[in-house]
């Protein structure tokens, strides 16, 4: 982070891993229908984080994959709709053909949430896992 320009031209930025992948998180949301997306090495240093894991993510240009989450109010995380996400999205992982009719039930009760259906496209489209491949971002 700093004056990148030399002594004419100010450009003060910052650069590196961490803004690369902050830049191909905030991208990444357009594709997964969410609002805000954090790494889970973020998630893990708040205290008290509430949040709904969005899956494995592989961001272009990285070799490892990295768990997301969208974050969540307080409220929310205490919802009957977030813990059947959750466990929609552990069926998900898990591999279980279950995960299709429980992101179908998210989905049927709530057309609006637009990372549910993500899953759900996924799911009925042959991908399975966690494992999510963002290549536009």
């Amino acid at each position: 982070m700093g004056n990148f320009g030399g002594g004419r031209f100010f450009d003060y930025s910052a650069y590196g891993d961490t803004i690369n992948v902050a830049a191909r998180l905030q991208a990444a949301n357009k594709t997964l229908g969410t609002r805000i997306c954090v790494s889970g090495s973020l998630a893990e240093k708040v205290p008290d984080f509430c949040g709904r894991p969005v899956g494995n993510l592989l961001l272009r240009g990285r070799a490892e994959p990295i768990r997301a989450f969208e974050p969540l109010e307080v409220q929310q995380c205490a919802s009957a709709e977030t813990r059947a996400y959750i466990t929609a999205f552990e069926e998900l992982a898990a591999g279980d053909p279950r995960a299709i009719a429980s992101f179908a039930a998210l989905v049927g009760r709530n057309a609006e949430d637009r990372l549910a259906s993500f899953h759900l496209r996924r799911l009925l489209n042959g991908e399975s896992g966690a494992m999510v491949t963002i290549s536009k971002s």
